[in-house]
């Protein structure tokens, strides 16, 4: 019975690191419109993915880069659409 995977080694193409740098830029310019949108007073992800027309996934993966960058962090929780979510707040 085979226990472990092994993958040959594949090198990275230079068109899929020109995407990496061009999607990096995009997701900066989506951090700063979620910390603007939580300027406004959109406290939680539901509210932002209302108010920017993400997805959450993609709403709670620039709020988790913002909070790693130190602009955003989570604070309590806040009743938003008939459920308790967490509160995110400007640090």
């Amino acid at each position: 019975m085979q226990t472990e995977l092994s993958f040959p080694r594949v090198g990275v193409q230079e068109t899929s690191r020109e995407a990496y740098y061009e999607n990096r830029e995009a997701k900066g310019r989506m951090v700063k419109m979620i910390v603007s949108l939580v300027r406004q007073g959109n406290n939680n992800l539901k509210s932002l993915s209302i108010k920017s027309g993400l997805p959450m996934s993609s709403c709670s993966g620039r709020c988790n880069d913002a909070i790693k960058a130190g602009l955003l962090k989570y604070d309590g929780e806040v009743e938003f659409m008939g459920r308790r979510r967490k509160r995110i707040v400007l640090v």
